[in-house]
């Protein structure tokens, strides 16, 4: 029987999944965000899972992403010596799941605490990926993401 991989204690992350398009196909993203407790924890080991900073093009990694039955269930770092969750599974779109099967891996990005805006409730969803990508832009221009190639294993409950 298949399971997903364990998990340490559940990790607070947000967590987005994109799309970037290319004249030659399209690469899955992942952005994580972790809570301001778990940041130095999760920076330390992207950083000995082979990250760095977001210049250039994104160096292979030993992290791994998990899909579960169609769904975001885990990213592990440093061979799987430590696993990052989500509170719940996150559905991912089958343009993802392709771009990513395709290739084999998608580009990671960590950003620090503060680069999801809290405050957006209010705003039209236009509005609130402007508001996303200022911050996601304050972040680079600070040189604060971190930035590697995972694999993508895909799994499906039996």
């Amino acid at each position: 029987m298949n399971t997903p991989p364990p998990a340490e204690a559940p990790a607070r992350l947000r967590i987005a999944f994109a799309l970037e398009v290319f004249d030659d196909g399209l690469l899955a993203q992942v952005l994580v965000e972790p809570t301001r407790s778990r940041y130095l924890r999760l920076v330390d080991q992207a950083y000995e899972s082979g990250f760095l900073l977001c210049v250039g093009d994104a160096a292979a990694t030993s992290a791994e992403i998990h899909v579960w039955d169609g769904c975001f269930a885990a990213l592990s770092m440093l061979g799987g010596r430590h696993t990052w969750r989500t509170g719940a599974p996150t559905p991912l779109t089958s343009g993802w799941l392709g771009a990513a099967t395709e290739i084999g891996c998608a580009v990671v990005e960590l950003v620090p605490p503060g680069t999801w805006p809290d405050d957006v409730d209010h705003l039209t969803p236009d509005e609130r990926l402007e508001a996303f990508n200022d911050r996601l832009t304050a972040a680079a221009q600070a040189g604060t993401i971190l930035h590697g190639l995972a694999p993508v294993t895909v799994e499906d409950a039996l």
